[in-house]
């Protein structure tokens, strides 16, 4: 500071600016929150309504925060000269206040009462977990940048910058390892209560965070601190962007349900006065949540890898000493571009399985398309999401596409010689997926193995037989030898059997009386129905060629058995009835 406080109406202006950030940030933020709260409450009943209000109520307290933090700088600012390293020191806190706000209103948000307003479905998260757990967290982001700006406006020596960021360092590592530990013990008894299995995305979520959290004790243990810090901040921000994320993400599929598939006002317009079709209007509303889920996720991992590329400590600058670490270093791979790459892939993949299953369970049901089209387009569309993710994630490296190229000429002759069959299954399947002379569904004889095709993979197609077994024939098999598709001929599991009836006045009572008890078989299929075709007629009776076609997982064998027992002992003693 220049001087200690100006003159005039200076110390008014001050007093009343810290005034009104401090009431911003507490009683009108209160205020603000119950209002949304009661304008929302007017709308009646609805999935959107929780989700709205929190978000808003997010954005509330990180608005709040924000601007009462910046009024009372100002306010300071008015009163006090101030240097320029102590107004750095005060811009850093009022950051550190919008993010304590983001954080604050996202812990109180997602625990809202009474439990059915919450805006999140139930998980395994303890409901005191979020406001305990996300307000800490802000609380700490905001104090990690604090602690460098003090240590930099005292002049603070090494040793006393290491001591302030290894005691943010262990808080943290408190936090985060409670925050872990909570989830693990509520997993733990739900699965001892209930018949519950923790998702296998859940699991390696959970993994990564105790690794994350591992490895930054060990790099305090080793004297790299800062890294470990900015390792355990970028933790904690990746975890409030992405519960955020999924807050979004849940209101803007609730608004798009209120606004085009509940009996509104929008989609009253869009059927009755423009004339779309429900189910088009069904699939528009699924394409638009899926491109605005999209669109959120891009946003949230940008934000997500955003302070990697800011001041952060690389680590082969703190780990010093060792050739490998002397090549890093030429290559300039560092922490930063590692996570990033890192990120990409799994962001990447996660993606790619959310893209896949939405394909295959929302939107290509919806359509006319038939189950091996769905399956050609879902399979098809995954190869084309490797190749942009593996792109990505070379971008995101840095390395020079042509010595890829280079490298992918070396080894060319390996993939010639070691690795022949396994691109030749590889360029059959895309084959197959292309010309479709098999989908998914049909009932092919193939090397040996006869039976309804079930998965067309990258390297080999699974085919379930009559009996429940699956066989896995190599794609190259489709290719170079014989099919036979039983399917495209319509014959899929037929049963022809030659019948004579006799003892009935004529053909049609006989025919009525074969037809009536062959549709009471069970494992029969009624679309194609069973057919009875008349032959010829002799001395002995009405000649009849029974066809059924047996249901899909049945075997034939089996099938044709039961169908000869219950001829033979179901038409009653008064008839004559011979069987071919």
């Amino acid at each position: 500071m220049a001087q200690p406080l100006r003159g005039g109406d200076a110390p008014v202006t001050m007093v009343a600016l810290v005034v009104a950030g401090v009431l911003l940030m507490l009683p009108l933020r209160v205020l603000a929150i119950r209002l949304v709260a009661r304008l929302l409450g007017r709308q009646g009943d609805g999935s959107l309504k929780p989700v709205l209000q929190a978000v808003l109520s997010v954005l509330i307290s990180l608005l709040a925060f924000g601007f009462g933090a910046a009024l009372i700088l100002h306010g300071v600012e008015a009163g006090l000269p101030l240097l320029a390293i102590t107004r750095q020191l005060g811009q850093t806190a009022v950051a550190g206040a919008a993010t304590f706000g983001f954080a604050f209103g996202l812990g109180r948000a997602l625990r809202a009462e009474p439990p059915e307003r919450r805006p999140l479905p139930p998980t395994l998260v303890p409901d005191h977990v979020y406001a305990l757990y996300l307000p800490l967290w802000g609380l700490m982001l905001a104090l990690s940048g604090l602690t460098e700006q003090v240590a930099a406006l005292t002049h603070a020596s090494d040793s006393s910058r290491a001591l302030a960021h290894g005691l943010v360092l262990l808080v943290e590592a408190l936090l985060l390892g409670g925050f872990l530990v909570a989830i693990g013990r509520s997993r733990d008894a739900a699965m001892r209560e209930a018949d519950y299995s923790p998702a296998s995305a859940s699991l390696a979520l959970t993994a990564l965070a105790w690794g994350v959290l591992l490895v930054g004790l060990i790099g305090f243990l080793v004297g790299a601190i800062s890294f470990a810090v900015l390792l355990y901040q970028e933790l904690i921000w990746v975890m409030l962007v992405a519960a955020f994320a999924m807050l979004l993400v849940r209101t803007l599929d609730a608004a798009i349900d209120w606004g085009l598939r509940g009996d509104r006002a929008p989609r009253r317009f869009a059927t009755h006065v423009v004339g779309i079709r429900p189910e088009r209007l069904n699939q528009a509303a699924l394409l638009l949540g899926a491109a605005a889920t999209l669109l959120i996720w891009l946003s949230a991992i940008s934000l997500m890898i955003a302070p990697l590329g800011s001041r952060g400590v690389a680590l082969v600058d703190t780990l010093r000493g060792g050739a490998l670490l002397v090549e890093l270093r030429r290559l300039h791979v560092r922490p930063g571009t590692l996570a990033a790459a890192l990120g990409v892939l799994i962001a990447g993949v996660a993606l790619m399985r959310m893209l896949k299953r939405w394909l295959d369970t929302r939107f290509l049901p919806a359509t006319a398309l038939d189950t091996g089209t769905r399956a050609a387009i879902v399979t098809g569309i995954g190869y084309a999401c490797i190749l942009v993710i593996l792109l990505a994630v070379t971008a995101a490296l840095g390395i020079d596409l042509n010595k890829v190229t280079l490298i992918a000429g070396a080894l060319s002759v390996g993939i010639g010689f070691g690795l022949q069959s396994i691109i030749q299954n590889f360029v059959s399947g895309v084959i197959l997926l292309a010309e479709r002379p098999v989908k998914v569904g049909d009932w092919v004889s193939v090397a040996g193995a006869e039976g309804s095709v079930r998965h067309i993979r990258v390297r080999a197609t699974e085919v379930v037989t009559a009996d429940g077994s699956v066989a896995i024939v190599p794609n190259s098999s489709f290719i170079s030898s014989a099919v036979t598709n039983r399917t495209g001929a319509g014959i899929v599991g037929r049963i022809e059997v030659p019948v004579r009836v006799g003892g009935l006045p004529g053909a049609k009572a006989a025919h009525d009386r074969v037809l009536a008890l062959v549709e009471t078989l069970d494992g029969l299929r009624t679309d194609p129905a069973p057919r009875l075709l008349f032959t010829d007629m002799t001395a002995d009776g009405y000649g009849f060629t029974l066809r059924v076609y047996a249901a899909a997982g049945q075997s034939l064998a089996e099938m044709r058995s039961r169908l000869l027992y219950a001829l033979a002992d179901g038409l009653g003693e008064d008839l004559k009835v011979t069987l071919g």
